[in-house]
């Protein structure tokens, strides 16, 4: 399942979707059974460290985090 969500100046007023960057509340709040799932994260480099780090603190193993950085931006 795919979570969209936008951040930074965006005041599009039609967007329904999630606002803000990614957390540890909007992940418990789509996967109640994160503990047990695989987490695919892509884009920037600092984002990647973000979200990897956030996960590990979340007691996700590595194994179960895969990542893959855009360079180029």
């Amino acid at each position: 399942k795919v979570i969209y969500t936008i951040t930074g100046g965006i005041k599009n007023k039609n967007w329904s979707g999630e606002r803000g960057r990614i957390n540890e509340d909007l992940i418990k709040k789509y996967k109640k059974d994160y503990s047990v799932s695989e987490f695919y994260i892509t884009g920037p480099q600092n984002m990647v460290d973000h979200l990897s780090k956030l996960l590990i603190e979340m007691q996700i193993p590595v194994k179960k985090i895969k990542t893959e950085i855009f360079t180029g931006y």
